[in-house]
């Protein structure tokens, strides 16, 4: 990934909205976000945000290098992920500080849950590698909304949490951890 990681990002992808889970909404990606990551060369971060987030390949040069084919030259698991569109849960409100800011009942948190993740590996040919996502971990991606309409947001940070051992499509201690679940 180069230092134009931020163009090749979407400028806006698409999510639930908050109102009627069956309705898309437009969200932007916070560029400070992007930048951070970059900047530390978090690259494993920046490929679950391109596809776990986005819902996009990582562009990565040779990228299926690692991948298993099978006999007719085809991945053996092909690339299903569609980012937040496929949240299985939204809550409002964190039971905790958000980002050293103030605001955390008005932060959003969209529950995927991956089947497929990319982590960096150092190789010569491609640095993306996809794996089967944790076992019992589920992804959490805070979204805070411009307006009280809730049409238009940002992501501003996820994260891979544990997820819940009853209910696995939603993060453990969910009751505790959110304010309120709204789908």
């Amino acid at each position: 990934m180069s230092e134009s990681l931020q163009e090749l990002l979407p400028l806006e992808i698409s999510a639930p909205s908050p109102n009627n889970k069956d309705q898309q909404i437009s969200l932007r990606i916070d560029r400070e976000l992007v930048q951070n990551y970059a900047d530390i060369g978090a690259k494993t971060e920046l490929y679950q945000l391109f596809y776990n987030v986005c819902g996009l390949i990582p562009p990565v040069n040779n990228i299926g290098y690692h991948e298993e084919l099978n006999t007719q030259g085809t991945l053996i698991f092909p690339d299903a992920s569609k980012g937040l569109e496929s949240s299985s849960a939204l809550f409002r409100g964190l039971r905790r500080p958000c980002f050293g800011q103030e605001g955390e009942k008005d932060v959003f948190i969209y529950i995927v849950n991956p089947t497929y993740v990319y982590e960096y590996v150092p190789h010569m040919v491609c640095m993306a590698k996809r794996e089967l996502a944790p076992e019992n971990a589920v992804l959490a991606v805070y979204v805070v909304f411009d307006d009280d309409q809730l049409i238009k947001g940002k992501v501003v940070q996820f994260e891979l949490v544990r997820a819940d051992q009853n209910r696995p499509h939603l993060p453990k201690d969910y009751i505790n951890r959110y304010d309120k679940q709204i789908w």
